[in-house]
């Protein structure tokens, strides 16, 4: 477990203390008894009046019972650290019930003079009779643990009248079982009537058990203070678990009567049911301070709850367990349990897991009260952080049944990476009260956790970091780690944090045990003196389940950036003896710096007067100096009640830093009724090891510390010897007197806000201001006369940028100097003005626009067209009530500009309109920028749903969706139409581009936003394409694809010649080596159809060839018997041609003759 701040702790305590409660100034004390408590052998102690009637006004808080008493002893006496006397002053009821006390400790006695105030808080419903004890204690002798004393008490009635009224949170008691507690030894203790029924009342979120216990044993025995006799009252449920507890402990029975009241109380968790309970007397027969011997009676019974059930924990459910036995060599099983392995949180900001283990060793073993089983749960993370928990001490072993309940609560945001279960039983043998020897046995294992919710984000940055070793001579390294030395908080809020991770060089066992074991203490140190933030690395907080330990240094809220210094102490002990300790130390320091944090320090009370001081102790010489507030003004505005002033070690820090020893300084500030109202110690552990400047920071409460004069004490102790519980001490004290005045206050009478230029100044700036300080003027003056500057009674605004001014005003005889007030307020130049010249023209694939640039005081940089749908379709396109706000959609410099087909679209996608656009009608107007600010839309034209429909909506085709199907027994690649598309465009596709996008190794192939351009590989015709030829197409490309990547393949429909204005087109994805294989395949099988189709061409044209080869062999020789026969024709005609002759010629020449 982490050290807790106590002192901030105290601080907060007081806070509350001292807060004044709204009765008081109606409080009257009607009449009061003057006591004088007196010590055979010592004297009278003290002397003072005490209240014995006080009336309070009727319906409001019974305000502190408050009174002074007077020391009559010296205040050396009083105040001894060692032995002193202190005063216990308890008020009790009839019932037996101690309703409020308070107690002037040895320490509490005002050093300054002789009132010391004692303040008892009373319930808000105080009104009635009471008996008062007083009990006056003079230590005589002490051990530092047990201690000798002399006592005088006395008795008064006290009555109080008026004061609040409330409702009851006391259960009702139905039935009740007599009980008398016995032990043999002794004989009766005590006897009560247990209730056995009680029913919860009504409307309340939690409430108590009351009953009356008698005491049958002399109240000087049931109280001793070294020994004493106890109750303890137990309520368990059937699971094991202890729901509800008490004990009416020696400090608790009654003084003034044989009964005292018992009270229980029952948490929000209680609810109706059957529970045991269990009431257990101790009677102690003797106790060194640390052990005690004991007889011991114990019994149960039987406790019904009724009344209304209350809302039970959300508890995880345990989905899978591990069965598991704890158990030690030489003393066998200790218990078992089904041990949570797989869990699944609920839907809650943080549960309680609970599962119940079983005791295996007798009752009287695992809850014995010196020695005892103790069982640790814990569950670390993976980075070495603790994030859940649970002990079974000896006292937790339920004692009436065999389970006892484990209960650890789980925030979901802590579970975000893996997680182990470690199980820790520890069997102590010996035990001297503060070391003792034990057997352990220790199980780890690794757990599942779902439901769990993302981790914040608001964490400090680690910008920069160094490694670093931690070194003992005598032992060799200790740990590493990186160490920031720079980290960024602008993304935390109020909780600010430096988180880092360090490892562990020697074994666990070295680092963890238990007597002895490492610890590291980081410490952020300021220049001037202050510790920051730290965090200690307990022997306890080594993570036990993996190599790294988170380190987690909290800072202020109000942290300022700047470099600080880092100090890193590691002690390594070497023996104890439980109160002292030996080791070893190494010690470094470098520098962290913290950006990304305020840059102005809160503002708090001024300190207006100081007291130069030298503490300075005979025989050891100076110790420390510094200048010490004295007066303090009060700052009504301001935002911390500390106050900071340093001081100067003269002392080496070796010294008054000693762990055993050291030098503490004490400063109180008491006011004159003996109060102690604030102080501040800086003890041993605060001296600034970096510097001889040290900060102190003293809380100044405005609501307790009203102005008037007070006494102050700075108290140096310088420790000579120490055994641990004992000190010898060296003592300076001085005594100065301390005022708290008030400061006058200054606000504004007018809220500044923007302004523009042009109203040249503001009359009587002054008057704007008002003080709660009538005589000194106010003095207001400008930190940036460049803009704004003070001439006379006005201010003059000369530029346009931030006007800071400065009120400040002097403090008078009553009120010290107004605490400066700031104010900051912005002078600004109009903005342009509206735009009244606008045109908007249809264009071939757009809308043009054009306008006049309008008056503007500064340049334009800029001008925005805002686009505007109607709220639906088929309003009246001509009224401005039809349509949205507009939207600015575009930006340009110019006072022209073409829109497009795309733009247009983008914005309707971009805008919730519906979904085919249909009836849908747009506005359109232009606004213009400068540095002074923004002009508003004014002019608009519009365009009617009809009109957008038959020039862009109908002439785009909508995006596609890839499906693959089976055309003529080959595998295809089809595009239709988004099935759930909302594109509103009606276009008819002419073409089909078929594209691939890629997706980088390591992505989220399913979800990745690939590119919705692509690279074209094929264009189509028709909306589908044959797979082996599209993967052919796509094995061109194979080399543009990523290794171990992914392709999304789709296709983007065109409208002449155009792609769809949706972009959104859905495709098919594949890893890259499965679509390379796939492309591979393909080439293949194209190949193949190839080879095949050449194989059966060849042997076509072979046969085509032996045809013509046939047929010119045919023809030839036909051609050859054509030319033989017309050969033959000739001849013969020629043979009949030439015997015609000749048969002419006889035929002639016998004519002749």
């Amino acid at each position: 477990m982490r050290k807790p701040n106590l002192l901030l702790i105290a601080v907060l305590v007081l806070q509350f203390v001292f807060q004044p409660q709204s009765a008081t100034a109606a409080t009257t004390v009607l009449t009061e008894t003057t006591l004088t408590p007196a010590i055979k052998g010592v004297g009278n102690i003290w002397t003072g009046k005490v209240p014995t009637k006080v009336s309070f006004p009727t319906n409001s808080y019974c305000a502190n019972l408050e009174f002074a008493i007077q020391g009559l002893l010296p205040i050396s006496i009083l105040a001894d650290r060692a032995l002193g006397v202190s005063v216990e002053f308890e008020l009790w009821s009839a019932a037996g019930k101690k309703v409020a006390y308070d107690t002037i400790y040895s320490s509490s006695w005002n050093p300054t003079g002789p009132n010391t105030a004692v303040s008892i808080s009373l319930p808000y419903q105080c009104a009635g009779t009471y008996t008062l004890i007083v009990r006056t204690i003079y230590e005589t002798k002490t051990t530092g643990l047990l201690t000798n004393y002399l006592e005088d008490e006395k008795r008064l009635p006290v009555e109080f009248i008026g004061g609040g009224t409330q409702t009851s949170s006391v259960a009702s008691v139905q039935a009740t079982k007599p009980y008398t507690a016995n032990i043999a030894a002794v004989g009766n203790i005590w006897s009560a009537a247990i209730p056995t029924a009680v029913t919860l009342p009504d409307n309340t979120y939690s409430s108590y058990i009351e009953f009356q216990v008698t005491a049958l044993q002399p109240y000087a025995d049931l109280a001793d203070r070294s020994t004493g006799t106890s109750i303890e009252f137990e309520i368990w449920d059937t699971s094991g678990k202890k729901i509800a507890s008490d004990t009416l402990s020696a400090y608790d029975w009654n003084p003034i009567a044989s009964n005292t009241l018992a009270s229980i109380y029952l948490g929000s968790e209680v609810s109706t049911g059957t529970y045991s309970f269990v009431f257990r007397t101790i009677y102690k027969t003797s106790s060194d301070g640390l052990l005690s011997n004991y007889l011991k009676a114990e019994s149960s019974g039987t406790l019904t709850i009724s009344g209304k059930a209350r809302p039970k924990a959300i508890t995880p459910q345990i989905i899978s367990s591990i069965e598991y036995t704890s158990a030690i060599t030489s003393v066998g099983n200790i218990w078992s349990a089904s041990l949570p392995k797989l869990i699944q949180l609920p839907d809650s900001s943080s549960s309680k897991l609970e599962f119940n283990i079983k005791g295996l060793l007798p009752v009287s073993v695992l809850t014995d009260r010196a020695l005892g089983v103790e069982v640790d749960f814990e569950i670390w993370s993976e980075s070495g952080v603790k994030i859940a928990s649970d002990t079974i001490y000896s006292s937790d072993w339920n004692t009436k049944g065999p389970d006892t309940l484990v209960s650890m609560y789980m925030y979901p945001d802590k579970f975000n990476e893996p997680a182990t279960l470690r199980v820790v039983t520890t069997y102590s043998t010996r035990t001297n009260g503060l070391l003792s020897n034990y057997l352990e046995d220790v199980d780890n294992f690794q757990i599942t956790v779902r439901g769990a919710s993302a981790a914040s984000t608001e964490n400090s940055k680690t910008t920069q970091e160094v490694p670093f070793l931690a070194n003992i001579k005598q032992v060799g390294d200790i740990w590493r780690g990186s160490i920031p030395t720079e980290v960024d908080l602008s993304k935390t809020t109020y909780s600010k944090h430096v988180i880092f991770q360090i490892e562990g060089l020697v074994p666990y066992s070295v680092l963890a045990n238990k007597s002895l074991g490492v610890s590291v203490e980081f410490e952020l140190w300021s220049d001037a003196g202050e510790k920051i933030g730290y965090d200690t690395i307990y022997s306890s907080e080594w993570n036990p389940v993996g190599p790294k330990t988170l380190v987690d240094i909290s800072l202020p809220s109000e942290l300022i950036a700047d470099t600080y210094t880092l100090l890193i102490r590691t002690v390594y002990e070497t023996n104890t003896n439980g109160l002292l300790s030996g080791y070893w130390e190494d010690k470094k320091s470098q520098k962290l710096k913290i950006t990304g944090a305020s840059t102005t320090p809160p503002v708090s009370h001024a300190i207006v007067e100081t007291r130069a001081v030298t503490s300075s102790i005979t025989g050891v010489g100076n110790i420390w100096s510094g200048n010490i507030p004295t007066k303090v003004a009060l700052n009504p505005d301001a935002d911390t009640s500390q106050i900071a002033f340093q001081i100067q070690s003269i002392l080496p820090y070796e010294i008054l830093a000693d762990r055993s020893t050291g030098t503490n300084i004490e400063i109180e500030i008491w006011s004159a009724t003996g109060e102690k109202v604030t102080y501040e110690d800086i003890s041993a552990y605060d001296w600034s090891p970096i510097g001889i400047k040290t900060l102190a920071k003293m809380y100044i409460w405005s609501s307790d510390m009203k102005p008037g004069t007070y006494s102050m004490i700075v108290r140096t102790i310088y420790k000579t010897q120490s055994n641990g519980l004992l000190s010898n001490y060296l003592k300076d004290e001085k005594t100065f007197p301390f005022s708290i005045v008030e400061a006058g206050r200054i606000t504004e009478l007018t809220t500044f806000r923007e302004v523009n230029l042009a109203q040249k100044k503001i009359a009587d700036i002054t008057g704007k201001f008002y003080s709660t300080n009538k005589v000194k003027p106010i003095v207001v003056t400008s930190t940036t006369p460049a803009v704004c500057s003070i001439s006379g009674a006005d201010l003059q605004f000369k530029t346009k940028g931030t006007c800071s001014l400065v009120a400040n005003q002097k403090g008078s005889d009553l009120l010290y100097d107004s605490p400066a007030r700031t104010v900051t307020f912005e002078i600004v130049t109009a903005p342009p003005s509206k735009i009244d010249t606008f045109k908007a023209s249809w264009a071939s694939d757009g809308i043009d626009v054009s306008w006049a640039a309008p008056a503007s005081d500064e340049p334009i940089t800029q001008y925005e067209i805002g686009f505007s749908t109607t709220r639906g379709p088929n309003l009246l396109e001509s009224s401005g009530d039809s349509y949205f706000e507009y939207i600015p959609f575009i930006t340009t410099s110019e006072t022209t500009y073409k829109i497009t087909a795309q733009q247009l679209y983008d914005f309707y996608r971009s805008y919730e309109v519906s979904s085919q656009f249909k009836g849908i009608h747009l506005r359109l107007a232009v606004r213009a920028i400068s540095g002074s600010g923004t002009s508003d839309f004014w002019n608009w034209y519009y365009f009617t749903a009809d009109e957008l429909s038959s020039r862009f909506w109908s002439k785009y085709s909508p995006a596609l969706e890839l499906t693959i199907s089976i055309v003529n027994d080959k595998e295809t690649y089809v595009a239709v139409n988004k099935s759930n598309s909302e594109v509103g465009l009606t276009g008819k596709a002419t073409s089909y581009s078929w594209r691939f996008s890629v997706a980088p190794e390591g992505s989220d192939f399913a979800n990745y936003s690939y590119s919705k351009k692509g690279t074209e590989f094929a264009t189509t015709t028709s909306n589908s394409i044959d797979a082996n030829a599209m993967y052919s197409a796509l094995g061109k490309y194979k080399s543009s694809f990523p290794d171990k990547g992914a392709v999304l393949i789709f296709a983007v429909s065109k409208s002449a010649g155009k792609d769809s204005l949706d972009p959104n087109s859905l495709g098919l994805y594949s890893p890259t080596e499965e679509l390379n294989k796939v492309i591979d395949d393909a080439n293949a099988a194209i190949a193949a159809e190839a080879k095949v189709a050449a194989e059966l061409k060849a042997k076509q044209d072979a046969e085509a060839q032996a045809a013509a080869e046939l047929k010119a062999k045919q023809d030839a020789e036909l051609k050859a018997k054509q030319a033989a026969d017309a050969q033959a024709a000739a001849e013969l005609k020629a043979k009949q041609d030439a015997e015609a002759q000749a048969a002419a010629a006889i035929a002639a020449a016998k004519k002749k003759t």
